[in-house]
């Protein structure tokens, strides 16, 4: 056995009227005691089974860091930012070869 709940509307949260995110814990848990049920039980239905449903996630590796990048607005190459790109007004090239070029454009 596994509980569990779900808050995805608003009105279930305890600021509009519902029954708020800890309603298994103050509600439904006290509600099983009084039946009966053992602590050690209601362990290892809200600890122990959750715990072993969970076990086989392996969360994804990081992602790769976007590098930023330009355009040189002479030939079109897409390079990587690094400080080392020349820049004329708002034009951006990546030599200057390409430099010149856009000059004498």
């Amino acid at each position: 056995i596994l509980l569990g709940q779900g808050g995805f509307l608003k009105s279930h949260r305890t600021q509009w009227g519902g029954c708020g995110i800890a309603h298994l814990l103050t509600s439904f848990v006290p509600r099983l005691r009084a039946l009966g049920v053992s602590t050690q039980a209601l362990d290892r239905i809200l600890v122990d089974n959750a715990a072993q449903l969970l076990a086989f996630y392996t969360p994804p590796p990081p992602a790769a860091a976007a590098v930023p990048t330009f355009v040189c607005d002479s030939c079109g190459q897409v390079l990587p930012l690094n400080g080392k790109e020349f820049t004329k007004f708002t034009y951006i090239m990546c030599s200057p070869k390409c430099l010149t070029a856009k000059r004498k454009a």
